[in-house]
């Protein structure tokens, strides 16, 4: 039994002085921790443990003392379901970034630098190549073709952060350009992982003064310039919320265009959150799209304006509890403050006076008569869409002629029907002939107020077999169901709904990106046209001819675009017809529209017909509805997982230490009842 104690003792001692070894420099932020001692740890571990395993076993098979032999074993093994504990809960917390913010725990304190020591030994086994700079350590392989540029320009691009902070940097930044451990994009204390396959080109980057580096390279740096908060830190509530830590590497690696862009898309869609939501519990360390987007948008109008002193001050001496009264002290501003603050900023980059600066005031009262007229069309068709339904045909086809000449036609019919904006169901087949080929599908959705079903069939050749599918899931609580059915309907529907719609406008016309503006707004006959341009030689222009009299209906679309590098054109025409009116609104009855594309060596056109072959306000019968009476969702089957709501790390985290007590107890209560036994024989 001796040999048998003694290495479960050893395997446990190498499994504690391995946590406290790695507990400090989680507390104190050290960064660029060495595999080599965790890898010993490991291998003291796993040696004493195989050994503790093989006397357990012999024990159990040869006897005496099966039963404490048996609780050794289980001792000795413990530590890796600890292991296994602390990765999975570890991984569960990441994924729940996105969604919430997880709770961490004393427990899980020594992940984080264990994980920065994996890193660091994936890094030199993966990565054959190390280069130093002044302020980085670039590990990279043969994809880097200039590495000696590339880290010149990383680091002036630190330099320079280090300057605007007026902060420096507690050790090098080890910049890992590849993926390791499944990990890239990301940013640990002291490691960049920017992998650089994840370098897309943005076209905001062209403005950035280092072409070698891309967004990942400066968001991943940037993380660490200003440093990423510890898990010790989060744990004790002594760290910035991810509005900040998030917006800070936006800031840094994005132009205020795209940041503006980007927070004002989340605003017409009518998802952004306001501070106060942003910084409460449930999303104060939660990684969500919004913490990015107003997050960028947020530190750059406070870096503008109020400098980064004041930023560091706020960065560094807040938390969850006091973040309210921090912003107060710092800036002098309530967060409601703040809020309409950072939001005038964005809303005076895109005013509407701004973009309709050159209009004349007779056509500044067309458009804002246009407008109003919009808000109408928008409150029918969305109570069209909440009770009513719909029949279409569509019939389209594609001509191309050139080098590689081809046709294809297609034909397709849709039934829709909803009810009292929480049900609706769609269903459309389809008949797609391209050459020789037929190819024939349907799909049918059914949304209602718990589920979501989805349907597939599609028929094909040979060499497109035949494939069906089916789905369920359940339906998420801030679905608006009407926003869901326009964009399966987008083709049936008027395109006025979407295109004409005031948000839609807003975001259409003063987009920095595009840079398009409202260039006239003038009458024809008994039409209206409103003429939309680019501002950079008008390679864009989109043309609206409307009805004033029926309710500024669209009756004639055009656009025309180019592009002089590729060498293409492309200009696109639609005209409706209408019957028959809703509140005022006439209902669409038919559009027509080809595109004509023309480019270096082959033209295509493409015309399609929609026609509306019933539109009634009035929702169909409450079995359409019910998914037990159509035989096409008998077989599908709601995957468990949707309906038992998954474990939060915070759940299983008290699972995990329920079974952990459980298990020591039982192990340790075996041991010192037979102890005891052969102590009173």
């Amino acid at each position: 039994m001796k040999p048998l104690i003694i290495s479960t003792i050893t395997t446990w001692l190498a499994f504690l002085l391995m946590h406290g070894y790695y507990f400090f420099p989680g507390k104190w932020e050290t960064p660029h921790l060495s595999y080599v001692p965790l890898l010993l740890f490991v291998l003291a571990q796993g040696a004493a443990m195989l050994v503790a395993i093989g006397g357990s076993a012999w024990r159990i098979i040869r006897g005496p003392k099966r039963l404490v032999a048996t609780a050794w074993g289980l001792l000795a093994i413990l530590p890796v379901f600890i292991w296994y504990s602390h990765v999975s809960l570890g991984l569960q917390m990441q994924r729940e970034l996105r969604e919430r913010s997880p709770k961490p725990s004393w427990y899980l304190l020594t992940i984080e630098p264990v994980a920065n020591a994996i890193i660091d030994g994936v890094t030199r086994y993966q990565l054959p190549y190390r280069l130093e700079g002044k302020r980085v350590v670039m590990f990279y392989d043969d994809r880097i073709e200039q590495p000696e540029a590339d880290l010149a320009a990383m680091d002036v691009f630190l330099e320079d952060e280090e300057v605007f902070l007026g902060k420096t940097m507690p050790g090098k930044l080890h910049w890992i350009r590849g993926t390791v451990v499944g990990l890239s994009g990301n940013a640990i204390q002291g490691v960049a992982i920017a992998d650089p396959e994840l370098r897309h080109q943005e076209p905001f980057m062209e403005t950035f003064p280092y072409k070698e580096l891309n967004h990942v390279d400066y968001h991943e740096a940037a993380h660490n310039v200003i440093s990423t908060p510890s898990l010790y830190s989060v744990w004790r509530g002594n760290a910035p919320p991810m509005l900040l830590i998030e917006g800070w590497p936006q800031a840094r690696s994005a132009t205020w265009e795209n940041l503006a862009y980007n927070c004002r898309r989340e605003k017409l869609a009518g998802r952004l959150l306001t501070l106060e939501e942003l910084v409460s519990p449930k999303y104060y360390f939660c990684a969500d799209d919004r913490a990015y987007q107003q997050g960028g948008a947020l530190v750059s109008v406070l870096l503008k304006h109020f400098g980064p002193e004041k930023f560091l001050e706020l960065y560094f001496n807040c938390s969850q509890k006091t973040f309210a009264d921090d912003v107060k002290r710092v800036y002098n501003m309530t967060l409601d403050d703040l809020d309409v603050f950072y939001r005038q900023e964005l809303d005076d980059y895109y005013s509407y006076d701004k973009a309709t600066e050159q209009l004349s005031p007779e056509e500044k009262a067309l458009l804002e008569e246009f407008r109003t007229a919009c808000d109408h069309q928008m409150s029918t068709y969305k109570k069209l869409l909440s009770n009513g339904t719909m029949q279409s045909t569509k019939h389209r086809s594609v001509v191309v002629t050139g080098d590689e000449p081809s046709q294809s036609l297609m034909e397709s019919v849709t039934d829709f029907c909803a009810k009292d904006g929480v049900w609706f169901r769609f269903e459309e087949t389809e008949k797609c002939t391209n050459g020789d080929e037929t190819f024939e599908s349907s799909k049918t959705l059914l949304h209602t107020p718990e589920r979501n079903y989805h349907v597939h069939y599609f028929s094909g050749t040979k060499d497109h077999p035949p494939r069906s599918d089916s789905s369920c899931y359940l339906t998420s609580e801030d679905v608006e169901t009407w926003r869901v059915v326009s964009s399966y309907l987008r083709d049936q529907m008027p395109t006025m709904f979407s295109i004409a719609s005031p948000s839609f406008l807003d975001d259409f016309l003063w987009s920095p990106q595009t840079g398009l503006t409202v260039g006239s707004v003038t009458r024809q006959d008994d039409l209206v046209v409103i003429t939309i341009t680019i501002q950079e030689n008008e390679r864009f222009r989109f043309q609206l001819h409307l009805d004033p009299n029926r309710n500024w209906a669209l009756i004639k679309a055009t656009e025309s675009s180019s592009n002089e590098e590729q060498g293409w054109t492309s200009f696109d025409t639609e005209v409706r017809e209408y019957e028959d009116e809703l509140d005022g609104v006439p209902l669409l009855k038919k559009r027509t529209s080809t595109r004509e594309i023309t480019g270096k060596t082959s033209t295509s056109l493409v015309t399609q017909t929609v026609e509306i072959t019933h539109f009634a306000p009035t929702p169909a019968a409450a079995s359409t509805f019910d998914p037990d009476l159509f035989p096409e969702f008998k077989d599908v089957q709601v995957p468990s997982t949707t309906i038992i709501p998954t474990l939060t790390s915070e759940q299983r985290l008290n699972r995990h230490l329920a079974m952990i007590a459980i298990w020591l107890l039982l192990s340790v209560g075996v041991i010192v009842w037979s102890r005891r036994s052969e102590h009173e024989a």
